[in-house]
């Protein structure tokens, strides 16, 4: 592999044929024609979903979990993007016999869930309505909360309920979450702003050194 190249090499010259990678893609490739990097970005995210926490790789910097962010970026129509969400999501609801939504929760609904479950993933095409409403009081701190959720940090959160009205506490225990969302980058960078960045979010949901190291303990 050629550490140098931004482009994804074809995993079929470096994993086995029978690697489940290739036979996502190779199964993909053969129903649309999507972006390839998309094809292979939608199967790691399908086993990050499937370990449902019960895997950790422990090195001397900490315990990584393999739990993925992924943002599919690409111009409508002409990219697929969608066509690639709905065909991972048909194999994980297959295999699960569980039901995928478009979810777009407040982080209230974000709490609640995840104190119930600490397990979840999360899939939404065209996401930019959702990362829209991170902005508007009522998600105030979902970024920052979103960072630590990410890192698998147990988390209790109280949010006062108003006047004559008990503070809600949600609990969340060990919590492993995963995305899957795609949009366009017009969209994206519509929406998004550079303050948001500050929290870390982008280095700990995108492009942070454990990253690399989750995809090649789930490639080999």
């Amino acid at each position: 592999m050629d550490q140098n190249s931004r482009k994804m090499p074809n995993l079929m010259e470096i994993l086995p044929a029978n690697h489940f990678i290739n036979i996502v893609t190779d199964w993909v490739s053969g129903l649309s024609d999507t972006y390839y990097e998309y094809q292979v970005s939608t199967a790691l995210w399908l086993l990050s979903d499937l370990i449902q926490g019960k895997g950790v790789l422990v090195i001397k910097q900490g315990t990584i979990r393999p739990n993925l962010y992924v943002l599919l970026l690409g111009l409508s129509t002409k990219s697929r993007k969608s066509t690639a969400v709905n065909k991972i999501e048909q194999i994980r609801e297959a295999e699960t016999s569980t039901e995928l939504y478009n979810d777009e929760p407040t982080i209230e609904g974000y709490l609640e869930m995840l104190a119930l479950n600490p397990v979840q993933s999360f899939v939404c095409d065209e996401v930019s309505g959702l990362f829209a409403k991170y902005h508007k009081k009522y998600n105030e701190e979902i970024f920052d909360l979103d960072c630590k959720i990410y890192d698998g940090a147990s988390i209790r959160k109280i949010k006062a309920s108003g006047r004559n009205k008990d503070p809600q506490e949600y609990i969340i225990k060990n919590p492993y979450v995963t995305h899957l969302y795609a949009t366009t980058p017009d969209k994206f960078t519509t929406v998004i702003e550079l303050e948001d960045f500050s929290c870390g979010w982008d280095t700990d949901s995108f492009t942070h050194f454990p990253h690399i190291l989750k995809m090649e303990w789930i490639l080999n």
